[in-house]
C-alpha cells in the first residue's frame, strides 16, 4: 500500500482545510438565504391574516350597525354603517395587494370582495331603505335569514383564506428548522473531516508548527 510523503500529507491537509472553509461558507450562505426567505414568507402570511381578519371585523361591524338600526330606528346606527362602508374599499384593496402574486389566494380574496360588495349593494342598502318604510318588514325572519346566509358566505371564504395562510406559515417555520438542522449537520461533518485530516499529519510536523 502506497504511503504519502510528509509534503504530500501537509498538502493534503491544506487542501482539506480549504475545502472545509468553502463548505462552511456555502452552507452558511445557503442557511442565511433560506432563513430570510422563510422569514419573508412567514411575515407575509401574518400580514395577510391581519388583513383578512380586518375584513371580517368590518363585515361584523356593518351587520351589527344594520341590525341596530332595523331594531331601534336610531339614526346613529346608520352613521356607523356608512362609516364602516366607507372603509370597505381600503380594507379589500390592502388584502388584494398582499396576495396579488399568489393566484389561489388572490382568487379567494377576490371572492371575498365580490361577496361583500353583493352584501352591501344587493342586501344592506335595500334593508336600510325598507327599514325607513316598514321597520317590521326589515326586521322579519326573511331578512334575518338572508343576512345570515350572506355573512356566512363571506366568513366561509375568509376561513379558507386564513387556513391557507396558517398552513403557509407552518410550512415556512418547518423549512426554517430544516435549514438550521442541515447547516448544523454540514458543520459537524466538516469539523469531523478536519479532525481526521489533522490526525493524518505526523506528530513531529505538528510539533514543529507549534
Amino acid at each position: 500500500m502506497r504511503r504519502f510523503s510528509l509534503v504530500q500529507r501537509v498538502g493534503l491537509f491544506a487542501a482539506c482545510v480549504a475545502a472545509l472553509v468553502g463548505v462552511l461558507f456555502v452552507a452558511a450562505l445557503f442557511a442565511i438565504l433560506s432563513l430570510r426567505q422563510a422569514e419573508s414568507r412567514e411575515s407575509r402570511s401574518k400580514d395577510v391574516t391581519v388583513a383578512a381578519l380586518r375584513v371580517r371585523s368590518r363585515t361584523a361591524d356593518l351587520e351589527s350597525a344594520l341590525r341596530g338600526y332595523v331594531l331601534s330606528a336610531n339614526p346613529r346606527f346608520v352613521e356607523i354603517f356608512r362609516q364602516n362602508k366607507a372603509g370597505v374599499p381600503g380594507d379589500l384593496a390592502n388584502l388584494l395587494k398582499l396576495v396579488q402574486n399568489d393566484p389561489s389566494r388572490h382568487a379567494l380574496a377576490s371572492s371575498v370582495a365580490s361577496e361583500l360588495h353583493n352584501y352591501l349593494i344587493d342586501y344592506a342598502d335595500n334593508v336600510l331603505f325598507l327599514a325607513s318604510v316598514s321597520r317590521g318588514a326589515a326586521a322579519g325572519p326573511a331578512s334575518g335569514s338572508e343576512a345570515k346566509r350572506r355573512i356566512g358566505q363571506i366568513n366561509g371564504t375568509l376561513d379558507e383564506l386564513l387556513a391557507a395562510e396558517d398552513e403557509r406559515a407552518q410550512q415556512a417555520s418547518a423549512h426554517a428548522r430544516n435549514v438550521i438542522d442541515f447547516a448544523a449537520s454540514i458543520r459537524a461533518a466538516a469539523f469531523a473531516v478536519r479532525r481526521r485530516s489533522i490526525g493524518s499529519i505526523p506528530s513531529r510536523t505538528r510539533r514543529r508548527r507549534r
